[in-house]
């Protein structure tokens, strides 16, 4: 476990590294907010698995929020089980 969390923490660092200072230099500032909405979820996210955590699918969230548009979809075609 120690391996991976190094491993990853390694690549977020790399990115970070190769990443901000030029979009920085830039002043990229909307690019380096869409950076950082970007990859603190992917850290949260591959962090949580590093340590074996549950962490809830993507999926069921999509699916919880098209979920009603779908049936109501299929209510009005017919196509509804």
């Amino acid at each position: 476990m120690v391996t991976k969390f190094l491993l990853i923490t390694l690549a977020y660092a790399i990115i970070i590294i190769l990443e901000v200072p030029r979009l920085v230099a830039q002043k990229r500032w909307k690019d380096l907010g869409a950076f950082w909405l970007l990859l603190a979820p992917a850290m949260i996210y591959g962090y949580g698995m590093v340590f074996d955590l549950k962490l809830p699918n993507p999926t069921d969230f999509l699916e919880a929020v098209f979920k009603p548009a779908a049936m109501k979809m299929e209510s009005f075609f017919g196509t509804a089980k």
